[in-house]
């Protein structure tokens, strides 16, 4: 089914649309299982709970989302969002399993799937770096990226392994935790910033609904960012919110400047559009 683009709308009609079309599998943005926890939160949640008999399973991707927001729509729903990680050149990564959920922390995105390899590599060329990028091989991955004059242009390194441009790292029980970005790690007066670690952090105050960190360049530590915010209830201002992040920040990691939004400009999909976000500041 193709329905319309993403937007309010797709909130009011999401139950209608599962069991008008008789769905037994959901595939969650952040975005949208937000919006249904918002509006579940206002109105009648038993509307939603009709309908966890009849869901098989729920996965989650596209687009970060921290721990509480999952264990929240779970509550509320009874029904598990199963986080996974996958690229369109690699296709899936990792899943969540309902077999691991006590494996399930923040920033954790499931176990390597059977046929896949992984190996990691300290970002910007720094050997002792702490921050490795995810590079992937998988017999799905892709041939390359087309070019104008018809070529393919192939993008692994010399084993054959992809760079993701995910950031992360492995534990003992084989569950990949992704920390961010390569392009969304900052180095501010010589201290890497993830700004992924930054926005799950804002997102964490109860008066916060969503947090975008975006980076900008700065005249004496090179790089930093500006943290945008959407307040719930459509606050303009929070109070006390400058001492909350100082008190739950290291000095470096300060961003350098706040600044409130009604909402973020968004794809059809619902992911953030951080680029259109430092247009509207300059």
């Amino acid at each position: 089914m193709v329905d319309d683009p993403f937007s309010g709308k797709t909130f009011l009609q999401f139950w209608q649309f599962v069991g008008r079309f008789d769905i037994d599998t959901l595939w969650l943005v952040p975005t949208i299982m937000k919006g249904l926890i918002t509006l579940a939160s206002r109105i009648k949640p038993e509307i939603a709970q009709g309908f966890k008999d009849k869901i098989k399973i729920c996965f989650l991707g596209t687009a970060p989302v921290d721990l509480a927001t999952k264990q929240k729509f779970q509550e509320m729903f009874g029904i598990i969002p199963l986080e996974n990680f996958a690229l369109s050149e690699t296709t899936f990564i990792t899943s969540e399993m309902i077999s691991g959920l006590a494996n399930i922390t923040e920033n954790s995105v499931g176990e390597i799937l059977p046929y896949v390899d992984i190996k990691f590599t300290p970002v910007r060329d720094e050997e002792h770096s702490s921050i490795t990028e995810i590079y992937i091989k998988s017999p799905f991955l892709f041939d390359g990226y087309l070019q104008e004059d018809g070529k393919i242009q192939s993008q692994v390194d010399a084993e054959g392994y992809f760079p993701t441009g995910d950031l992360g790292y492995l534990d003992d029980n084989n569950t990949l935790f992704i920390t961010g970005r390569s392009r969304d790690v900052i180095k501010k007066g010589g201290y890497f910033v993830p700004l992924r670690e930054i926005e799950i952090l804002a997102q964490k105050h109860n008066e916060i609904a969503e947090a975008i960190a975006v980076k900008t360049e700065h005249q004496f530590y090179g790089e930093s960012y500006i943290l945008f915010i959407k307040a719930n209830s459509n606050k303009k201002n929070i109070n006390n919110l400058s001492s909350w992040i100082n008190e739950n920040l290291a000095q470096y990691k300060w961003p350098e400047k706040v600044i409130f939004v009604d909402d973020f400009p968004r794809t059809a999909s619902g992911k953030v559009k951080k680029h259109m976000l430092i247009k509207a500041d300059a």
